[in-house]
Formats: structure tokens, sequence, C-alpha cells
């Protein structure tokens, strides 16, 4: 998975959302909270493993969706730039 999703509704099984994804090896570009949704973003993710409890994909067509919900202009283009760098 590319982009995942972390609830804080399991905030007692795994502690903050940055804690929990570092602790289970996941390295990410961005991490962006989402208060109103009551989750956090992780973008541009490596080593994510497969049937992890508590994480959900995010499916993102292009970065530019994402402009003015958390992400500006270059972390946009640093993001795409990461996507086609890595066939992704």
């Amino acid at each position: 998975m590319e982009n995942i999703r972390v609830s804080t509704y399991n905030w007692k099984d795994t502690g903050h959302p940055q804690k929990y994804i570092k602790d289970l090896g996941i390295s990410y570009r961005y991490a962006i909270p989402q208060p109103i949704l009551d989750c956090w973003w992780f973008l541009g993710c490596e080593n994510v493993p497969t049937d992890t409890p508590y994480i959900a994909e995010l499916v993102v067509g292009s970065y530019e969706e994402l402009l003015g919900f958390g992400l500006d202009k270059n972390m946009v283009n640093e993001l795409e730039a990461w996507r086609e760098a890595n066939g992704k």
C-alpha cells in the first residue's frame, strides 16, 4: 500500500498513530492529521506489512486531489515524483 489511513478510534490498542506506524517498521513521506475524520493519513509509504490491524488503504488517484487537505503544491510535487521514481 502506497498510502494508508489509521483511525484514532483504536487509541487504546495502537497508541498514537505515528508511533504505531513506526513500531511496525513502516516508513512514510508525510503524516497528515485529519481531525474531522478522526484519523491520520500516511502518504508515500514503504514496508507496509499485509493484514495489519487498524490500517486501511487510502486510495489516491493523483496527489493533487489532496491539495488543501493537508498538502501544499510542493508536497504534491514531491509525492508525485516519489511515485514515478518507485513505479507506483
